[in-house]
């Protein structure tokens, strides 16, 4: 009871007649911290062995983090947009990144899922990308996942404080911190970002060493990981959907608005998440997933066709 929502997630977490249709059920609990270690190797040519220049304040629009080699001064600058998807997800970005830059504002944080799920459990609020489809992150988002959080100067009563929406990226993740939802909080260390905080959850426990566990333990998927900590964490903006306003961790979208409410599949709602296996990817779509290589050739193919020649490449 300590946990109520680690509690509520684990609950529908890999029910044994669903798990095995898995034909490697172990291995597939096991696999859902890999996100994750690919994720925190890809950020660490921001954040490790480098001098940051990311602010403690939001207000701050620094996003470019210089690496000292030699005396030289090489700029890494984070990049617009990363994706995080499957390997057998397609995503156009002929049609993606004109589709982003026209709906998601780049001067605000952004998480996207190629299609969002919003769960039926009762009581709960939660959102979360269904992972085959992919997670689209901006720079800005980005941004706030590799901010150092310094939540000591808080004191130990934040728990216990009022917040709403309009406090700072480090007050409210701070603030949510202390509440540990999902157990957490143990692994924080003073000037831990987000992105590193959720590395080091996925890392300690691991359902590898499930006869070893001493405390929660890792049993998570990782679909819930992502949403637990872009959403809980206040890393995008929030949606403002009038009927979710006092939510407060209502953060991440779906592509094109598309969502999949608990399973209701109601197919104008679910928009971009009708799009899967082979036959239902055509040429116009954005995302697909369940894709065979194929398939994915022959849609590059098709693409390369109808893209228009550019006069100033030679």
């Amino acid at each position: 009871q300590r946990f109520p929502l680690l509690n509520k997630l684990t609950r529908s977490y890999a029910r044994l007649k669903w798990l095995k249709k898995k034909v490697n059920p172990p291995g597939w609990m096991c696999a859902q911290k890999r996100p994750f270690d690919g994720f925190a190797q890809y950020l660490k040519q921001f954040s490790s062995r480098q001098r940051t220049t990311i602010s403690t304040d939001e207000n701050d629009d620094k996003n470019e983090i210089d690496e000292q080699k030699g005396g030289h001064g090489n700029v890494v600058v984070l990049p617009d947009y990363l994706v995080v998807m499957d390997d057998d997800t397609w995503i156009s970005f002929d049609h993606v990144l004109p589709f982003l830059e026209e709906h998601y504002s780049s001067k605000e944080p952004h998480a996207i899922g190629g299609c969002m799920i919003r769960s039926n459990m009762k009581g709960l609020d939660f959102t979360f990308p269904f992972g085959g489809y992919g997670v689209i992150l901006n720079r800005l988002a980005l941004q706030n996942l590799l901010r150092p959080l310094h939540c000591s100067r808080y004191g130990n009563n934040l728990k216990d404080q009022s917040v709403n929406k309009e406090a700072s990226f480090e007050t409210l993740a701070c603030w949510r911190l202390a509440q540990n939802q999902v157990n957490e909080q143990p692994l924080y260390k003073d000037g831990m970002s987000v992105a590193q905080l959720m590395h080091a959850y996925v890392l300690d426990q691991p359902y590898l060493q499930v006869h070893e566990w001493n405390k929660v333990g890792f049993c998570m998927h990782s679909d819930w990981v992502w949403g637990y900590f872009l959403n809980y964490y206040h890393i995008p903006v929030h949606t403002n959907v009038p009927f979710y306003q006092d939510v407060l961790q209502d953060r991440l979208v779906g592509y094109n608005n598309s969502e999949n409410r608990g399973g209701q599949r109601d197919k104008e709602m679910m928009r971009q998440c009708n799009h899967k296996f082979d036959e239902g990817c055509g040429v116009s779509a954005h995302i697909c997933h369940r894709i065979s290589t194929k398939h994915m050739k022959y849609l590059d193919q098709q693409q390369r066709k109808q893209r228009q020649p550019n006069p100033n490449l030679v």
